[in-house]
C-alpha cells in the first residue's frame, strides 16, 4: 500500500541524486579550464551528459522503480541547484587560500 510517507524518502533520494549530478557538473567544469580547444570541450560535454543521464536514470530506478514523477524531477533539479550555489563560494574560498599560500612561498 502506497502512502505519502514514501514520497518523503523519494524526495530525499532524488535530492541526493541531484547532488551527485551537481558534483559531476563541478568536476567537468574544472576539467574544461585547461583545454581551450572546442573539440575537447565538446567531448567533455558529451561525457558529462552521458554520466548525468545515467545518474538520473539510476536515481529514478532506485528511488521509485523508474516511475517519472514531476516532484522527483524537481527535487533532482533542486539538488543540482543547491550544490552548485553552495560549491561556488566554497571553490572561490579554496582558491583564495591556495593563492595566499603561493604568494607567501615566493
Amino acid at each position: 500500500m502506497k502512502n505519502t510517507l514514501n514520497e518523503i524518502w523519494q524526495f530525499l533520494g532524488a535530492l541526493y541524486g541531484g547532488f551527485i549530478i551537481g558534483i559531476l557538473y563541478r568536476i567537468f567544469s574544472l576539467m574544461r579550464l585547461p583545454f581551450p580547444n572546442k573539440w575537447v570541450n565538446a567531448a567533455l560535454d558529451i561525457l558529462f551528459y552521458a554520466l548525468a543521464g545515467a545518474a538520473a536514470a539510476f536515481t529514478l530506478l532506485t528511488v521509485n522503480g523508474g516511475e517519472i514523477r514531476l516532484f522527483i524531477l524537481m527535487s533532482m533539479g533542486l539538488g543540482i541547484w543547491i550544490f552548485i550555489s553552495c560549491s561556488r563560494n566554497l571553490i572561490k574560498y579554496l582558491f583564495e587560500i591556495c593563492k595566499k599560500l603561493l604568494v607567501k612561498q615566493k
